[in-house]
């Protein structure tokens, strides 16, 4: 069986007013379309990822891994940056129609 090519896609999110926009790192396989605007929503972090402990035991992480830490450090600053960006409503939405 072959491995699909994942390749890395950067999404820039931009706001009007004061806002200055956020970046978002997504993967697709090369072997696909290219993202749609769903398929970017979808992929960013929706809620908050709790403790690291919290985040192991919901996504099957093993705690005492460093890659399962750096992991969760990335999702810590992607669901910061996410709830920077939108608002609460927004995000509400979000959970509501990108599960």
């Amino acid at each position: 069986m072959r491995q699909a090519t994942y390749k890395r896609m950067e999404t820039l999110f931009r706001a009007h007013g004061g806002n200055p926009g956020a970046s978002f790192a997504i993967f697709k396989s090369t072997k696909k379309r290219l993202p749609s605007a769903y398929d970017v929503l979808c992929a960013v972090t929706k809620s908050d990822p709790g403790t690291f402990e919290d985040f192991c035991s919901g996504f099957g992480y093993d705690s005492d891994s460093r890659k399962a830490f750096a992991t969760w450090e990335a999702v810590v600053k992607e669901w910061n940056d996410v709830r920077a960006f939108f608002t609460p409503a927004e995000l509400e939405q979000l959970q509501e129609i990108a599960v």
